[in-house]
């Protein structure tokens, strides 16, 4: 009976965790699957890198990136092992393609636990309405639009710690935690303060309240609630160690990735992202920038995310960003550097909504251990009632100190708490509602993002400009062959990776056997002939030949 209540149960929560996954997924992989095949202007070289990397990875070899610069090696440009992950992805599916995919699938799964966690906590539809808002939040569709970013990979285990920190479960917090620090340089500062949060919610007593162990109000049950104090000591104690470690072992990560790896690594044997490194006059409107970030946060977490420990995870990625000098650090409406906020802003949210949630434990000197689907409270029986009754014994305290308890009915609980918690859903769903068309996936409801789907119902030839350039870029692809290497620029660089050994004009050497020049590269490369420009590079004196000439696009290739 207590099996087939608890698959229900199960099912139940994870019906809106699985709604919202697939929409998100959905929504994510159209964006990129229009983005890639209609050959929109990239945002950056990136998806090209890490494609390269993958190629590398999935042929065994060390992830040589001649995009970055000829002999390149990507380990020492970030602290991100966990890449390898990309090679057999590579293997099966050889193409830039997959790694969008790849990163739309890790974000909307992240919603899962987060949403699940949600539906627990307050309803079906509340949860559906806060996992939407996540998984298009203004976080991940900037993530989306720039294309593949190894934090990616961050993003669920990001998504399981929230939930496992919200239930006080440290063990599993650790657990999550630990493998950030591969996915990038930075996440051992993540991790770091990830420990600091467990410290603090493990040494303040509001903090730690939790609905996951629910504690006796009455009398009649001091057994109970001396066992439940004792379990309660001894997470605390465990989250304090466990915290702790975390955060020497989240220090440690960061000063060997930046101090040892990627010094090795780096063909320079630096770390090229220290804050020096990028030192420039900030542009006027910085400030601004950064303050909208943080407004945006906070609107995010349901202002009352700003009372738990766990939104103190954000800091280490904000310093960074705050503190360089490079401008797409700082905007809230684009790039990838805002995704890692969303989880932790979401479980923020969540953790206050339980504390608040535990206020109710108890009905009729009872606890709480079902609540029924039309938010009703189902009490059992206290262990000194179930005794008097002649049907307890020590076994029976055992397993109600021991069995997992539901999160007390929302009727139980105070109604101030009821309304702070009530307008702090509506704020962090207001937020995401009314930014929406301000974001990139908006793009998608214009009947036009697809332009080629557009032009292929009209029945003028002659108007189907971004068909013929999109027929026209393929052919030029087609025309390099099979392991050639090629310069090219930015917009092309992604396209001819799954064929060629690609570098960019802006840090390849000179001599390649083929030069790509694309409508978007002859103001950039200052000619129009691809030719012209391989011999006024050529450092040994090469001659180049041009071989293909139409709407705009060039090939030229060397000569001998």
């Amino acid at each position: 009976m207590n099996l087939a209540v608890n698959l229900k149960e199960q099912i139940r929560h994870s019906i809106p965790a699985a709604i919202v996954v697939v929409i998100g997924a959905w929504v994510m992989i159209y964006y990129s699957i229009v983005q890639w095949e209609t050959m929109k202007p990239v945002p950056s070289w990136d998806l090209a890198i890490f494609s390269e990397l993958a190629k590398a990875y999935a042929h065994l070899q060390a992830p040589i990136v001649p995009v970055k610069a000829d002999g390149y090696n990507l380990l020492g440009d970030h602290f991100h092992p966990i890449l390898i992950l990309l090679g057999p992805i590579w293997r099966l599916f050889p193409t830039p393609l997959s790694l969008l995919i790849t990163q739309d699938l890790l974000l909307a799964f992240s919603a899962w636990p987060l949403t699940r966690l949600a539906s627990r906590l307050t309803n079906q539809w509340v949860a559906g309405g806060l996992g939407l808002v996540y998984v298009l939040s203004w976080g991940m569709q900037g993530a989306v639009a720039a294309q593949f970013h190894e934090i990616a990979f961050a993003m669920p285990m990001l998504a399981y710690a929230s939930v496992a920190f919200v239930e006080r479960r440290w063990v599993a917090v650790t657990a999550w935690s630990v493998p950030l620090v591969l996915v990038k340089e930075d996440m051992g500062l993540t991790v770091l303060m990830i420990g600091v949060a467990v410290i603090l919610t493990s040494v303040v007593p509001a903090w730690y309240r939790t609905c996951t162990v629910i504690q006796s109000g009455g009398g009649g049950a001091d057994d109970l609630d001396a066992a439940a104090e004792d379990d309660a000591a001894r997470n605390r104690r465990r989250g304090l160690r466990l915290g702790v470690g975390m955060v020497v072992g989240g220090i440690a990560a960061f000063l060997l990735s930046i101090l040892v790896f990627l010094p090795a690594f780096n063909i320079y044997g630096v770390w090229d992202y220290g804050l020096s490194s990028q030192d420039k006059p900030a542009p006027p409107d910085a400030l601004t920038q950064k303050v909208k970030v943080v407004v945006m946060l906070i609107l995010t977490s349901g202002i009352i995310g700003v009372t738990s420990p766990w939104l103190l995870v954000v800091l280490p990625t904000l310093a960074w960003r705050f503190l360089g000098s490079v401008d797409f650090y700082w905007v809230w409406d684009n790039w990838h550097y805002n995704v890692t906020l969303m989880p932790i802003a979401l479980g923020a949210l969540l953790d206050v909504v339980a504390r608040r949630r535990a206020h109710g434990s108890y009905v009729a000197d009872r606890p709480v251990r079902q609540v029924e689907v039309d938010g009703r409270a189902v009490a059992e029986p206290s262990a000194q009632a179930a005794h008097d009754a002649g049907t307890a014994d020590e076994s029976d305290v055992e397993g109600l100190r021991r069995r997992p308890t539901a999160f007390p009915t929302w009727l139980t609980v105070p109604m101030r708490h009821r309304f702070v918690v009530a307008t702090s859903i509506l704020t962090a769903v207001a937020t995401g509602v009314l930014t929406a068309p301000y974001l990139p996936l908006w793009q998608a409801t214009d009947k036009n993002f697809d332009p080629l789907v557009a032009e292929a119902k009209q029945s003028d030839e002659a108007k189907r400009t971004e068909t013929h350039r999109v027929a026209v870029a393929q052919e030029v692809i087609a025309t390099i062959p099979e392991g050639a290497t090629v310069v090219t620029d930015l917009s092309m660089l992604a396209y001819l990776v799954p064929r060629a050994e690609v570098s960019w004009a802006g840090t390849s050497g000179p001599d390649k056997e083929y030069i790509v020049i694309t409508p978007n590269s002859i103001n950039q490369w200052g000619t129009a002939n691809a030719a012209a420009w391989g011999e006024q590079h050529s450092k040994q004196g090469a001659t180049y030949s041009l071989i293909y000439n139409k709407g705009n696009y060039q090939i030229a290739k060397r000569n001998g």
